[in-house]
């Protein structure tokens, strides 16, 4: 607690701002909610019941200089991106929730403020203690003090009225703002010039009102002017009700010492919240709310918190939050989710048991009263004493509570029928330490939990021995009973027995169980939930099924899980190590449709106000769901409910601003469409999202167009880092939600570019590509050449023996066989022989000349075979010239269109089938003439060879040969074996006729050869 401040402190701080602008005086928000009550019944008719929390269940949080928060705090704003502004003797501060920022930009005096007010465009105006006003538009201050004294007088308030005009009053009297001008108001409009106004602001009316100390003159409707006026009118406004109407009483006549203060101190002394509550400063922080009454009456009532903080001022922000501003810095009043029944010191490390009447009991475990809690207050029992092991009820309404007293020889069972209390001694050889709980037995009588076994007491007496003792042996971790009057105990390692009429039955890990301990058993509406030591199942037939772990929205996983509840409407409550875990209904059907995934639960802890961490007790309950729907949780500071039909919510999205930019650690402004040098390696951009009520909880996702693929979990951390990024254009998206999941509607972004190195730009890549592809193709063309070269030396040496083996077989064998030929031929022709011997020479001299003939095709096919180059028509000519030496027959060889390179292995192959073709036509056409005629067409290479002769026989062009005889086979597979097409046919008048049609692709030489040729050509010639 902050120590009080002496009196004159107090004073002069007040007297520093004693009246602020309708933020100060009258807020903005509060305003709107200023409805006229003539009477306390109508007031109270439109008080929300949140109003009538106890301020127990407010937290209260201080911030002060160990939190970075400024001293002498005039007042508060809250602008509509959800910043809270400060009004101190520092300046201007800014707070998210978070931390404090002070620089907030050159536009901004740096002398202390002492007014603050935001209008009805979001815009905040800010008036100073040497006369300056200054407004922040866009997230700029700019000085708007143009016809202002600068005589270093205090701006005491600033105020928009009901048409919009912006109005300020000072140490020397009213102004309002003209354009950008400030203009003085005089006598002709009713109030006095050169007078100290320290107080302005609006009626529930809309009329604006200007007062002092001692004097009110209010708006004439719809002009400039002023008129007196009592201040009442502004207290029935502020209040909502008429105080003077009320009977005293404790509250009334407190209020009434409060307003009766100095007009200037009074108004900034209240304070109305959201829910219609009336907060004021006196001695101490104070709270006035209508209750009910007998009689169906209304009264004022007041709380009080035990604490004054040296407070003058009070502030109500958009979620519920009420602030106090002090010399010392602010304090942060929030409504606790829950609300608090007992401390530990009331009821230290209680159990829960639900009563016949739905009420519920609160038994403590130590020595502390037992407490029957209905919705009309509690009633503590003393007669049941003090100091229990446990406490449980029965399936008839009876409660049985296990006395474990410090002396055992008190301990016994007491048991409350009907209002009233019986003994019951424990078996013999139990005591309060051995027992753990009492359950109803489901094959009659009760069932006595014991670390020595399982007990049963029916028809008025105990059985002599334990029951049950096929179950394990090691004593239960706990116990629970059902709402269909089953037994359930649990034991370590993943072991769970459940007892029914005809017996227990053992679950276990082969089961499918995997929670670690088992903790406890709740069977709810729709499953039967085992939670435990590291997670939850649920029983699904004979087999459990594990839906652990249960990740928390921060992505921990929860564990030590104590009790289960699964409400009426299917929504599943944990009471764990790290709160009191909330899964929805959606939730649990999403991971029963999938079970590779894990639940993700809301967590409600301490700052929600649940009371201290877990209660490591098994045999109690410590989570119980009353009629009411209020979820009642036992935790190791004490007992607290939260009403499940109306959980307090934080409506109000969290609206991401952008704080700062840095590039290689140098600041920058956050502007749109920011550009960042060249060669910038680290990128980091700084955000928040104002949210005051738990700003711990606020959790965002980032994602950097141009760089992330998806969005990315930033947790609670307040800015993003990139290094390595290239140049180009990005834009940076923000997400923000509130410590109840509620993401922000519209994300924030922030747009910046990088611009790019000289050798980052697209004409130098442009002209790296050129150079590289010139070089690549300098590299090819050198290749090209040397294995032309290879090529070319290879052909050549194999040419020349070619040439040489075809030169002397033609000198030697071929001379020879020339002359025998010869001889033959005269043998043949000489009458001087018998005719017998001429026929044989005949015949030999038809086998010699064959043999010349094939041999000299050979030599032929040997020399022409090593040199096939891009003249085809020469090759054919010799072809041509050769066959005609040994023929009779004459031939003509044309051409058609503009010759081609010619591919080395489809031109040999074509060559050969121009030979064979030429060859038959010489050899066995018997023509006079022979036609050889080539075309080079865009389609590809075509090639007629016909004669005039006798044609070819019908039964040989159907056979597709001769019996024996391989020529017209081996054309047709050369022309196969280049994709080409081969057709042989009669003459339309006579002959044959062999036409060959070749494909472009197959024929010609491909372009990228040509441009590799035309390289070389340009290379030779501009020698690069």
């Amino acid at each position: 607690m902050m120590a009080k401040c002496p009196k004159w402190v107090k004073t002069i701080a007040i007297a520093l701002v004693l009246a602020q602008s309708c933020t100060s005086v009258l807020p903005a928000q509060e305003a709107s909610d200023l409805v006229a009550s003539p009477t306390p019944s109508s007031t109270m008719t439109t008080v929300d019941a949140r109003s009538r929390r106890p301020l127990t269940d407010f937290s209260i949080t201080p911030y002060a200089a160990q939190q970075g928060a400024p001293a002498n705090v005039n007042w508060l704003a809250q602008t509509p991106d959800g910043f809270l502004w400060l009004c101190t003797s520092e300046g201007v501060v800014r707070f998210d929730g978070v931390s404090f920022e002070r620089n907030l930009g050159n536009g901004l005096p740096g002398d202390s403020a002492s007014a603050m007010f935001v209008d009805r465009s979001g815009d905040l105006w800010v008036g100073f203690n040497d006369g300056r006003i200054a407004r922040r538009a866009n997230g700029v201050f700019s000085e708007i003090d143009q016809g202002l004294p600068k005589a270093g007088r205090i701006i005491w308030s600033i105020v928009q009225d009901a048409g919009g005009n912006m109005w300020a009053t000072s140490g020397y009297g009213l102004y309002y703002l003209d354009g950008s001008l400030w203009r003085e108001v005089g006598h002709d409009v009713g109030a006095n010039p050169g007078s100290v106004y320290g107080l302005a602001g609006l009626l529930d009316d809309g009329r604006l009102f200007v007062a002092n100390n001692k004097k009110v003159w209010f708006q004439i409707r719809g002009t400039m002017s002023f008129e007196p006026g009592d201040s009442k009118e502004i207290w029935r406004s502020k209040l909502g009700f008429d105080y003077t109407q009320l009977p005293p009483g404790p509250a009334v006549d407190k209020l009434k010492t409060i307003i009766e203060r100095p007009l200037g101190i009074s108004l900034r002394a209240i304070s109305r919240d959201a829910t219609g509550a009336l907060w004021a400063l006196g001695d101490n922080v104070e709270r006035f709310h209508w209750v009910g009454s007998p009689g169906g009456k209304q009264q004022l009532v007041v709380d009080e918190l035990s604490y004054s903080a040296d407070a003058y001022g009070l502030f109500s922000d958009r979620e519920g939050n009420v602030w106090t501003a002090s010399i010392d810095g602010i304090r942060r009043l929030r409504p606790n989710k829950f609300q608090s029944v007992f401390s530990k010191d009331t009821v230290p490390l209680a159990g829960l048991v639900r009563g016949v009447h739905e009420d519920i009991w609160i038994v403590p475990t130590q020595a502390g009263d037992v407490y029957d809690v209905t919705m009309e207050g509690s009633t503590k029992w003393d007669a049941l004493g003090r100091g229990f092991a446990s406490a449980s009820s029965d399936v008839d309404g009876n409660i049985w509570f296990l006395k474990n007293d410090a002396d055992p020889k008190n301990d016994d069972i007491r048991i409350l029928k009907d209002g009233k209390f019986e003994h019951l001694p424990y078996p013999k050889g139990l005591n309060g330490r051995a027992v753990e709980t009492i359950l109803s037995d489901p094959a009659g009588g009760h069932l006595l939990v014991s670390t020595l076994g399982l007990y049963r007491y029916k028809d008025g007496a105990w059985l002599p021995d334990p029951v049950y003792v096929n179950l394990p042996r090691d004593p239960p971790r706990g116990a629970r009973s059902d709402r269909f009057g089953r037994v359930w105990i649990m034991y370590a390692d993943n072991r769970v027995a459940v007892i029914d009429k005809s017996g227990p039955t053992m679950f276990s890990s082969e089961n499918g169980l995997s929670v670690g301990d088992p903790w406890s058993v709740y069977v709810g509406p729709t499953k039967t939930w085992v939670v435990g030591l590291s997670g939850i199942a649920y029983l699904d037939g004979n087999r459990f099924v594990s839906v652990s772990p249960v990740i928390r929205s921060n992505g921990e996983a929860l564990k030590r899980i104590l009790d289960a509840v699964e409400t009426s409407d299917g929504d599943l409550w944990l009471n764990a190590g790290a709160g009191v875990a909330h899964i929805s209904r959606s939730e649990i059907r999403r991971v029963m449709e999938s079970p590779s995934q894990r639940p993700i639960a809301d967590v409600l802890d301490e700052e929600d106000g649940l009371q201290g961490g877990l209660v490591p007790d098994n045999f109690t309950v410590s989570m119980i769901v009353d009629k009411s729907r209020r979820l009642w949780v036992v935790r190791a500071q004490g007992v607290s409910w939260i009403d499940l039909d109306h959980v307090p919510h934080n409506a109000v999205p969290p609206l991401v601003s952008f704080t700062r930019m840095d590039a290689d650690d140098k600041h920058l402004a956050t502007l749109p469409a920011m550009k960042l040098p060249a060669l910038t390696r680290s990128v980091r951009i700084g955000f928040t999202a104002p949210s005051l009520s738990i700003p711990e909880r606020v959790r965002f996702r980032v994602k950097l167009d141009g760089f992330d693929t998806a969005w990315q979990d930033a947790g609670a951390v307040r800015s993003s880092t990139y290094t390595n990024l290239g140049p180009g254009k990005y834009k940076f998206l923000v997400r923000a939600s509130n410590e109840d999941g509620l993401w922000g509607e519209q994300d924030a972004s922030l747009s910046f570019a990088i611009a790019p190195a000289y050798y980052q730009t697209w004409w130098f890549r442009a002209i790296a590509v050129l150079v590289a592809l010139c070089a690549l193709w300098r590299l090819l063309s050198l290749r090209i050449r040397q294995l032309q070269s290879r090529l070319h030396l290879q052909l050549t040496t194999r040419h020349a023996e070619r040439e040489r083996i075809a030169r002397e077989l033609h000198d030697t064998l071929m001379q020879g066989v020339h002359g025998l030929l010869l001889q033959v031929q005269s043998w043949s022709g000489d009458t001087s022989l018998a005719e017998s011997r001429r026929d044989q020479m005949k015949r030999a001299e038809d086998q010699a000349r064959s043999m010349l003939i094939e041999g000299r095709d050979r030599i032929i096919e040997l020399r022409n075979s090593t040199s096939v180059d891009a003249n085809l028509e020469h090759n054919l000519r010799e072809i041509c010239d050769e066959s005609a030496a040994i023929y009779a027959s004459t031939f003509v060889l044309t051409s058609e269109g503009v010759a081609r390179t010619l591919r080395a292995e489809s031109a040999g192959e074509v060559l050969n089938i121009g030979r064979e073709a030429i060859r038959n036509a010489f050899a066995h056409s018997h023509a006079s003439k022979i036609s050889v005629h080539v075309r080079y067409g865009a389609d590809g290479l075509h090639m007629l060879v016909s004669d005039d002769g006798c044609g070819i026989p019908a039964d040989i062009l159907k056979a597709g040969g001769r019996d024996g005889h391989w020529g017209i086979v081996g054309m047709r597979e050369r022309a196969k074996r280049i994709g080409a097409y081969l057709e042989i046919r009669r003459g339309s008048q006579a002959g044959t006729e062999f036409v060959l049609k070749v494909p472009a692709s197959v024929i010609y030489v491909a372009p990228a050869r040509k441009v590799v040729r035309m390289i070389d050509v340009m290379r030779s010639k501009f020698r690069f």
